[in-house]
């Protein structure tokens, strides 16, 4: 089963941590979608503080992650249907801006 998650894993934190610990348990691969920053800069005012390739470097090499995607719109599906994903996790911030 491949389970995917999204955000921007800026300054990257305990909560971050525990979100991908948990996608691991679900399935077999966790793929993480992270932001780019002009997807950020839509819905927070500031871009990050650590830079996409540095950002990304450092979730490839966290050993509960597998794959890591940049994404550059606010748009999942497609990354989904590439991946064949089983599972989407969305993370408490994104799942309360959504609400």
């Amino acid at each position: 089963m491949i389970v995917c998650t999204v955000g921007t894993f800026d300054l990257l934190h305990v909560g971050h941590l525990a979100l991908l610990e948990y996608c691991s348990t679900l399935g077999d691969v966790v793929a993480v979608g992270i932001a780019s920053d002009q997807v950020v800069n839509s819905f927070k005012p500031n871009v990050p503080v650590i830079s996409l390739d540095q950002r990304q470097e450092i979730l490839k090499a966290l050993r509960c992650v597998d794959i890591v995607r940049r994404y550059h719109e606010l748009e999942y599906v497609s990354s989904c249907k590439e991946l064949n994903v089983d599972i989407f996790v969305i993370g408490r911030e994104l799942g309360q801006q959504a609400a």
